[in-house]
C-alpha cells in the first residue's frame, strides 16, 4: 500500500502543473523517504517477495526521475514562454515606432508639397505685381 501512495504522489507531480517547485521539492523528498524504507524493510524481510519490492521501489525510483525531469522541462518551458513574449513585446513596440516614423515621414513630405506650392504661388504672384508696376 505504501507503494500505491507514492506511486499516486507521483502520479499526481506529473499530472499537476500549478503544482510550485517546493511542493514538488518536498512531495518527491517524501515519496522518495518512503521508497529507501520500503527497500530497507524489503531487504530485511528476505524472500522472493523482496526482489518483487525492490523491483517496485526500483519502478519508484525511475517514476521520480521522470518526474524531476519533467519538471526541468516545464521550467524551460515557462521560461521560453516568457521569452517568446518578451520578444513579442519588443517586436509591437518596434513595428509602433515604425509605424510613428512612416506617419511621420508622410507628414514632413505633405508638410514640404505645400511649402513647394506656397512658394511657387508666391513667385508667381510677385511675377504678376512686377508686370503690372512695369
Amino acid at each position: 500500500s505504501s507503494t500505491s501512495e507514492i506511486l499516486a504522489t507521483l502520479q499526481k507531480l506529473l499530472s499537476d502543473d500549478a503544482i510550485s517547485e517546493e511542493q514538488f521539492d518536498s512531495l518527491l523528498f517524501s515519496s522518495h523517504q518512503r521508497v529507501t524504507s520500503n527497500a530497507a524493510h524489503s531487504t530485511y524481510q528476505g524472500g522472493s517477495s523482496s526482489w518483487h519490492a525492490l523491483g517496485h521501489d526500483a519502478a519508484v525510483i525511475r517514476l521520480q526521475r521522470a518526474a524531476r525531469v519533467m519538471l526541468s522541462c516545464r521550467r524551460l518551458k515557462v521560461l521560453f514562454c516568457e521569452r517568446e513574449a518578451t520578444k513579442q513585446r519588443e517586436l509591437h513596440t518596434l513595428l509602433q515606432r515604425q509605424t510613428s516614423a512612416i506617419r511621420l515621414q508622410r507628414c514632413a513630405r505633405r508638410l514640404a508639397a505645400r511649402a513647394e506650392v506656397t512658394r511657387r504661388r508666391t513667385e508667381k504672384a510677385e511675377e504678376v505685381a512686377a508686370e503690372k508696376a512695369a
